[in-house]
């Protein structure tokens, strides 16, 4: 029964990779000498993050493959007779990305040893694809206003990005842009015009280990023409932990020109990021020292902030429908709209329910000279709340069963409540934007992994993302909707989605 459940994991496993997109790396190598390759040497990779080691010899070409591999640093120490040992320190393993390490063998003791310090790789000397990595180093230390690590990708090269559009790589639409998270598709699924700037599942900088951009000549197991690689970090031996406050306010923020010249006082701007990060090895009973690792982190966002809306409307006079034109002298006129109705229409003056549902919320004072048409028409602009909350919980397990298997899984949840003056666009005016955002996003990656021997290795992985964001209207749906291109409509018409 062992050896059938054996073959069906493996099965799976071969089906899987064909099909799935990995949250791995991947090391290749050579041996050689002087006199040429070196066969039969002994290779061990050792994971600087949790200690453990993976050992292989080279075949008679001398090569070694190590796929599958976790992203991170690692030590490679290899050993054959009749030479000194070599050591490569720091080799940088990156998400969805190939490491070619060859290594040249002295004559000598093995007891000698010759270490280099690796890093990564910054040439891609193994596929055709042209891509990049945005380390966790990067990440952390590089200014990000929200913190979010997405805004990164507009340094990368043959990336564009300005206040007109948005976020496009190698000139393809942003549709054409695929975001995952851990092997994962984490983006909306029919909004896709902002597909390359934003993902529901919200990124930060500290659950974010690292991520690869992929701008041209993406592999085949890659959807799409650009791809943007993310991986949740992963524990280690050691305990680490941090914690972070971030707050920006309007106290000492300026006023700018529209809203002084209207003499609109400074939005109203308080804004507290907060949270932290704590990784390490899990200590459960009865499985053993450096054999499970966690990582988790909280981040927490509340925004208090004011959004300027300009709205049109009617003058007192045009209000009773006498409106103002000039003819073609220049004339200033003025005519009754009721009075051009065919007559039998049996309409002498404004509806009621047109009175006292639209024009009767209108306000009567406009503040912008510069809106409306000064006649019949003025502008009115107030500030409008657009807060935001939001609370983001990640966290991963890995745990090593064996020398030979491995099992990990990432549970990711953000849930956050906006409210957006933008959508209600030109209508409302109300101190609160009548359309309100809620976002409930909940992502699990679950992954087996199998290393039969050094350089084979097969790998289950599944998972679930699904992001529900309905948008609510505060306030009671109305018996009918109108609107006209004279004046905006106090009638919210956008409905529940």
């Amino acid at each position: 029964m062992k050896k059938l459940l054996m073959v069906i994991l493996a099965l799976a496993s071969i089906a899987a990779t064909a099909i799935a997109q990995t949250s791995t790396g991947r090391l290749i190598g050579t041996v050689a000498s002087a006199d040429g390759v070196v066969a039969g040497a002994t290779v061990t990779l050792t994971d600087n993050k949790t200690g453990r080691e993976r050992s292989l010899t080279t075949g008679v070409d001398g090569s070694f493959t190590y796929p599958q591999l976790e992203i991170g640093t690692y030590t490679v120490k290899v050993t054959s007779k009749g030479f000194k040992s070599y050591s490569a320190t720091e080799v940088k393993i990156d998400i969805g990305r190939e490491y070619s390490l060859p290594v040249l063998l002295e004559v000598g003791d093995i007891q000698e040893s010759v270490t280099i310090t690796a890093g990564t790789d910054v040439l891609n000397a193994t596929t055709g694809e042209l891509s990049a990595t945005v380390s966790s180093k990067q990440i952390i230390e590089l200014p990000l206003n929200g913190r979010n690590p997405l805004n990164l990708i507009a340094l990368q090269p043959g990336v564009s990005s300005n206040g007109a559009q948005n976020t496009a790589i190698n000139g393809l639409r942003t549709s054409f842009t695929n975001i995952t998270r851990d092997g994962l598709n984490v983006q909306d699924g029919f909004i896709r015009s902002n597909a390359t700037d934003f993902s529901p599942n919200r990124p930060s900088v500290d659950n974010t280990g690292e991520f690869t951009i992929v701008t041209s000549n993406a592999g085949a197991d890659q959807n799409g023409g650009a791809q943007v690689r993310q991986v949740t970090p992963r524990g280690e031996n050691k305990f680490h932990g941090s914690a972070f406050m971030f707050n920006r306010n309007s106290a000492l923020a300026a006023n700018d020109f529209f809203r002084n010249r209207s003499r609109l006082p400074i939005p109203f701007l308080n804004r507290n990021n907060f949270g932290g990060k704590v990784l390490g090895p899990a200590k459960i009973p009865g499985i053993g020292k450096d054999k499970a690792f966690f990582f988790f982190s909280y981040e927490g966002l509340r925004t208090r902030q004011q959004t300027l809306q300009t709205r049109t409307i009617l003058l007192p006079q045009a209000r009773t429908g006498i409106f103002t034109y000039r003819d073609n002298a220049g004339v200033s006129r003025q005519v009754n709209l009721f009075s051009l109705l065919p007559a039998g229409s049996g309409i002498t003056g404004i509806d009621p329910i047109i009175q006292s549902r639209i024009l009767s919320n209108l306000p009567t004072v406009g503040n912008r000279t510069d809106v409306g048409d000064q006649i019949n028409t003025t502008g009115l602009s107030f500030n409008q709340p657009s807060n935001s909350d939001r609370n983001v919980y990640t966290t991963r397990i890995d745990y090593d069963l064996s020398e030979r298997h491995t099992i990990n899984g990432i549970y990711d949840y953000n849930k956050e409540n906006n409210l957006r003056p933008d959508v209600d666009g030109t209508q409302g005016f109300g101190a609160r934007p009548v359309t309100v955002q809620s976002s409930d996003n909940k992502l699990l990656v679950l992954a087996y992994r199998w290393t039969p021997e050094g350089s084979f290795t097969n790998e289950v992985r599944g998972g679930t993302f699904r992001s529900i964001v309905p948008f609510d209207r505060t306030s009671e749906k109305p018996a009918f909707f109108i609107g006209t291109p004279v004046i905006s409509n106090p009638e919210v018409t956008f409905l529940n989605q």
